[in-house]
């Protein structure tokens, strides 16, 4: 649900001014040379704003993927049962759907 591509500009969204030129700044660096600051910068913001961002983000980002999962249950299970389901790429992300 969760490429990189969208990650990284909802990140670059929720910065300041100051913090949007590092990060031009930094790209530019990890084009050309390495990817240390660049990293570093976007993994302090995702650390600053925890889960609650790591979720904010999906949820603005992954509508239809997160509809499509709700989908699949909703017409799947046809009688209280139980469902289960999982990250393909295992990486903690399960939560958000069965929240909603």
């Amino acid at each position: 649900m969760l490429d990189y591509t969208r990650y990284y500009k909802a990140i670059l969204s929720r910065m300041n001014l100051v913090e949007k030129f590092k990060a031009a700044v930094f790209n530019a660096q990890a084009v050309l040379f390495d990817p240390t600051n660049q990293r570093a910068q976007f993994v302090a913001k995702v650390n600053e704003g925890g889960l609650f961002l790591l979720n904010e983000i999906m949820v603005d980002t992954r509508g239809p993927e997160i509809l499509a999962a709700l989908d699949v249950i909703s017409t799947t299970v046809t009688k209280p049962t139980a469902c289960a389901f999982y990250c393909k790429q295992h990486i903690y992300r399960t939560g958000l759907v069965p929240f909603i």
